[in-house]
């Protein structure tokens, strides 16, 4: 009774032996050939969901990835797979990964103001000063109420000018350093 879908407690591990009824939902649910690519990446985009619900991110991003792998003509679906895995790589800190997903999102869905505001996030995350404040301009475009991408492009003007700063201040510690050290080689 135990290993009929229904009751069952766990999952079988790798290697262990499935039962047919399993294999059989299995198939009913992941099958390409008994399922069309948008419906593939409907179950996966829900699997990956469920996951995230539980803070599982990694098992929440291989859900995601074979939702993309499904390759629908759905553009919106896609955009969604798109964001959703960038959101568990942001979750995990992965902030390249999700700042990459999130702007292919965008370029999907150009309108996603989810995915755009991930971007940013993960822009500023990362530093990339220039990149967020051009981001942020993007999403003010779509929605100018939108007050955290506002405070966000503010920080990110001001760490700009911050580190130009330091890095002016940097190389003419090193150009003096050097003039230095070829004053006591002449001498």
């Amino acid at each position: 009774m135990e290993k009929h879908p229904f009751f069952m407690k766990r999952l079988p591990e790798v290697g262990e032996e499935v039962d047919p009824l399993v294999e059989g939902i299995q198939q009913l649910k992941y099958d390409p050939l008994e399922n069309t690519p948008e419906e593939l990446a409907g179950s996966y985009k829900e699997d990956g969901n469920f996951h995230m619900k539980h803070r599982k991110y990694r098992i929440s991003i291989i859900s995601y990835t074979e939702g993309i792998k499904a390759k629908c003509d759905n553009a919106e679906l896609n955009a969604a797979l798109y964001n959703n895995r960038s959101a568990a790589h942001f979750f995990l800190k992965n902030y390249r990964s999700a700042l990459l997903d999130a702007q292919k999102a965008v370029e999907l869905k150009p309108d996603y103001i989810k995915a755009l505001f991930r971007a940013v996030k993960c822009a500023e995350a990362l530093q990339k000063y220039d990149l967020c404040i051009e981001l942020c301009d993007q999403l003010l475009t779509k929605d100018s109420t939108h007050i955290d991408t506002l405070t966000i492009r503010q920080n990110c003007s001001t760490k700009k000018v911050q580190k130009e700063h330091e890095d002016r201040k940097r190389a003419a510690q090193q150009k003096k350093k050097l003039a230095e050290e070829q004053k006591v080689i002449e001498n």
